[in-house]
């Protein structure tokens, strides 16, 4: 594995600030384009990256890139940051013009002259937005979101099978009271309405297992490294029950915070409480203890979506499609299994 050192020679900066960038320093003031570039180089340092194929279409490809996050959202969470830039990386490889869309009076509207093949918009947006976007190119593909699976195709992570695995994996080490951190926002996937789905699968299976208990649940405002913290904090100062042996965090940047927090409060990690996170930012395996988390497959939600739109570029899409991306846990060294006074209290 990459050194901070090795990362800091790299990127160009120093390694106190690779460092506070990792660990997602609320108040270290970098540009985004500087902790994208720490964050880019942390990745491609840890991993293997399979060359993309070398076959090229011969008409080069114009496609559209429409970003529906907020400025706030994105220095919140690399996890963004990495889809956008995951995006025009590929479409470097494959000799694809990649267009910027900016929003102006309410509008989305090109930063080019030409005209695109397809458009890919990452987050969410409103109707309004949806039917200008429409009115662009049919050649339409959400990431990270589904708006209307009737009309547009679509391709997001399957974030409920992910969740369905932490939780199965906290299970299995013997872990019984286990909370959940999240933001508490409504996802489109969500069968239960007004509820995340990372939120719902972990209810569900609390439900089946019959150790369900509403209090081991935190919801925040945002997923944020600022908000993981303050959850943190509470959870602190929560005399109501006994500590929680596991938590799973739905967010990478809060699962970090989180685990800062308690080890600054002398809760040892694994040994007193474990935590896995979502996501498999970069940043995480550089944490102390190296953090466990679900693994999100952005290069295969990249080229999933780049294969639609390059499949439908002369011809209109007759039945959209919503394509799901699996998920897989990565275990690294913040879970262990309860201590056996724990384990004793459930059995």
């Amino acid at each position: 594995m990459a050194t901070i050192k090795d990362i800091s020679n790299a990127a160009g900066v120093s390694q106190a600030t690779v460092c506070r960038v990792l660990n997602h320093d609320p108040n270290l003031k970098v540009s985004l384009e500087t902790k994208l570039k720490i964050f880019d180089i942390a990745e491609e340092m840890q991993y293997t990256t399979k060359k993309v194929q070398a076959k090229i279409d011969k008409k080069k490809l114009n496609i559209g890139i429409i970003e529906g996050y907020t400025r706030r959202a994105l220095a919140d969470d690399p996890y963004y940051l990495y889809l956008i830039n995951k995006v025009e990386k590929y479409c470097i490889s494959q000799n694809i013009n990649a267009i910027k869309f900016m929003k102006t009076d309410g509008l989305y509207k090109s930063t080019s002259d030409l005209k695109v093949d397809g458009l890919i918009a990452f987050g969410r947006f409103d109707e309004k937005s949806i039917d200008n976007l429409a009115q662009i190119t049919e050649n339409l593909v959400f990431m990270d979101s589904s708006p209307d699976e009737s009309r547009f195709n679509s391709v997001v992570a399957n974030t409920y099978q992910g969740a369905y695995v932490a939780m199965d994996y906290l299970y299995r080490l013997g872990h019984r009271r286990i909370a959940f951190i999240g933001d508490g926002y409504s996802q489109e996937n969500s069968k239960i309405e007004g509820l995340d789905v990372r939120q719902e699968a972990y209810q569900v299976f609390m439900k089946q297992k019959k150790i369900y208990d509403t209090r081991l649940i935190y919801s925040g405002q945002r997923f944020s490294y600022a908000e993981g913290c303050q959850i943190a904090q509470d959870m602190l100062n929560c005399k109501d029950m006994p500590f929680p042996t596991a938590i799973f965090v739905a967010n990478d940047s809060m699962a970090i915070a989180v685990q800062s927090i308690l080890i600054n409060n002398g809760i040892r990690i694994p040994e007193d409480v474990s935590i896995i996170g979502f996501n498999d930012l970069p940043s995480t395996q550089y944490q102390a203890p190296p953090l466990t988390t679900i693994h999100v497959s952005i290069n295969a939600m990249v080229e999933c979506a780049l294969n639609i739109i390059r499949q439908y570029s002369s011809e209109p899409c007759r039945y959209p499609q919503k394509t799901y991306i699996a998920t897989k846990l990565v275990e690294r060294s913040s879970c262990a299994a309860p201590r056996e006074s724990e384990q004793l209290l459930y059995s």
